[in-house]
């Protein structure tokens, strides 16, 4: 398990990272508030972090309430330490969102074992965050946007390429992905994000025809099975929906967003031995050009295309 220890006294520092190695913890130092902030502001950030009171840049207790104030991601378990003491100081430790608290004069034996609920929380919570993923993994619906789950919209698409072999028709698949996403969230706030998704799946669907089939592929990614549409007509088709998406700021939470998107369209029989995985594989290089290509871009390629470029 990693840990996070900020803390910008060297020494008491050193006690600590030695303590959590002999824990058999990773440890991953920061020195100053900035710094720690900056860690935990990654999607993969320790999960345990001890936290100095008095650091240059942010101090613990607002770092604590930064932490707190983020609806997304695992839960992290937050130790305050510092050279204060006193009842007031404990409760606003508490209330800044600390989940323990002890004084920078604990013995390596006490903070060992401040440790052992810490690690058997942080455990618990890894496992119910997982077990909520895997529930809504196989979800028929996707509970944000209302489209179709990742795993309907797959099963869908085995079935049309299954149909498409057999009726020798054509079949294309478009890879929708917000450009800039995780900027879009880190300025706006992932509350702000959620209502953008809702409407970028809303103007999608609005577009498609009636026997094609909308699904969430990814946190920022939407998958569109177009049956019996060559990568022409469904290259046009995707245009249409990036004019749709980037011609009107989005308004959420009182907020204007202008957003932009790009597109991977992909021609899944021109191969004539389609499968999912690489027509998927194709899509999402098809989706990653257009991005490479400036963004805001519908890419159009066949599978034998990608699989050429691939060799």
């Amino acid at each position: 398990m990693r840990a996070l220890v900020a803390e910008d006294d060297a020494t008491c520092r050193t006690v600590i990272e030695q303590t959590l190695a002999e824990s058999g913890y990773e440890v991953i130092p920061a020195e100053d508030g900035d710094e720690a902030w900056d860690i935990l502001r990654n999607p993969h950030a320790p999960r345990l972090v001890i936290l100095g009171w008095h650091m240059p840049g942010l101090d613990g207790p607002e770092i604590c309430r930064r932490v707190r104030s983020r609806e997304e991601g695992q839960y992290v378990y937050i130790l305050m330490i510092t050279a204060k003491d006193g009842d007031a100081d404990v409760e606003e430790a508490f209330e800044a969102g600390a989940d323990d608290f002890v004084t920078k004069s604990v013995s390596m034996a006490e903070l060992k074992a401040r440790l052992l609920p810490a690690r058997r929380f942080v455990k618990l919570c890894e496992e119910v965050f997982e077990f909520k993923e895997s529930v809504r993994r196989q979800a028929p619906y996707d509970v944000l946007t209302g489209l179709d789950s990742r795993v309907t919209i797959l099963d869908f698409l085995n079935k049309e390429i299954a149909r498409a072999k057999r009726q020798e028709n054509p079949l294309s698949v478009i890879l929708v992905g917000i450009d800039h996403w995780a900027s879009l969230n880190e300025t706006y706030g992932r509350r702000t994000g959620d209502r953008v998704l809702c409407e970028v799946a809303r103007r999608i669907a609005a577009n498609v025809r009636p026997y094609d089939l909308v699904g969430r592929y990814g946190d920022e990614e939407f998958l569109v099975v177009t049956p019996g549409c060559d990568v022409g007509h469904a290259a046009e088709l995707a245009e249409r929906m990036r004019v749709s998406l980037t011609g009107q700021p989005i308004r959420a939470q009182n907020k204007l967003v202008a957003i932009i998107a790009s597109f991977g369209v992909i021609d899944g029989m021109s191969s004539g031995d389609g499968e999912q995985d690489g027509l998927l594989e194709a899509a999402e290089a098809g989706l990653r050009r257009a991005r490479q290509a400036g963004g805001n871009h519908v890419e159009g390629v066949s599978t034998q295309m990608a699989a050429a470029e691939a060799s």
